[in-house]
């Protein structure tokens, strides 16, 4: 559970820069809500976009390059809140950028907290600083829970997709694209999500499929080479060969030859 220290700074700025780097640690986490514009940011290795009705979630270790920032029309009024913070404890929430618009109590609630903001530094008294904590409080129980939804259903897009793909691999037109949009996301980032849920490419646990389901028609002896790469997905049987010794290490007759000799 995240224990609040202090809230060091609230404030809405503009974004004038088109990329720069966050390379050394700041000194406080951050969580920045985006009323225009759209930032691009990479961390890990991996793509965050902060763009209108998002909120960003930065811990003060989290290294990232800005590769791409639109300027917001708006840009001359501030295109982010943002609010720097310390926690009493070790921050380990994770970097994310959370849409947010289905919740519409978080945006006020930024406009809120800044506001409460300025007053206390106006020489406001415990009321304001009691109501800065609340409202810092609600807005983040807010963002995770969103957050938290999204991934329990991308969890469940993920796994449908798997399923359909364990049921359709003989589908020689099966394409990332297709199961991507499957699971309502974007080609890059269902390979990542995939990936990061079962430790393997979708394109890799395609491959997985249909050479295991090779290998059994292969065994049976009966079948040409040729219709064992129609039914296992491959168009032709020249680039099934090719993926089946690159996975196994023989050809598909080789592969049968041997097994039947068992």
């Amino acid at each position: 559970m995240l224990h609040l220290e202090r809230i060091n700074r609230v404030y809405r700025f503009s974004i004038h820069e088109t990329s720069w780097s966050r390379a050394s640690g700041a000194a406080d986490h951050c969580l920045a809500y985006k009323l225009y514009g759209r930032t691009v940011h990479i961390h890990d290795g991996r793509e965050y976009v902060h763009d209108q009705d998002s909120v960003m979630i930065v811990g003060k270790d989290d290294l990232y390059r800005v590769v791409s920032h639109d300027p917001e029309d708006a840009g001359a009024r501030g295109g982010c809140i943002a609010v720097h913070f310390e926690t009493v404890e070790p921050f380990d929430l994770p970097m994310a950028c959370v849409g947010v618009a289905s919740d519409p109590h978080i945006k006020s609630g930024f406009f809120r907290l800044l506001d409460a903001w300025n007053r206390l530094q106006r020489g406001g008294g415990a009321s304001d600083e009691y109501a800065c904590a609340a409202l810092f409080y609600d807005i983040l129980a807010r963002t995770l829970a969103i957050g938290e939804s999204g991934a329990a259903e991308t969890a469940r897009s993920l796994a449908d997709v798997r399923a359909y793909m364990e049921r359709n691999y003989a589908d020689s037109a099966l394409s990332m694209e297709e199961l991507a949009g499957m699971a309502r996301l974007s080609v890059r980032r269902f390979g990542e999500q995939f990936r990061r849920r079962y430790h393997i490419t979708p394109g890799r646990f395609l491959t997985a499929l249909r050479i295991g389901a090779a290998e059994k028609l292969l065994e049976n002896g009966e079948l040409r080479v040729s219709d064992v790469a129609a039914l296992c997905g491959y168009a032709g049987a020249g680039y099934f060969i090719r993926a089946f010794r690159r996975e196994m290490g023989v050809t598909p007759e080789t592969y049968r030859a041997e097994r039947l000799r068992k």
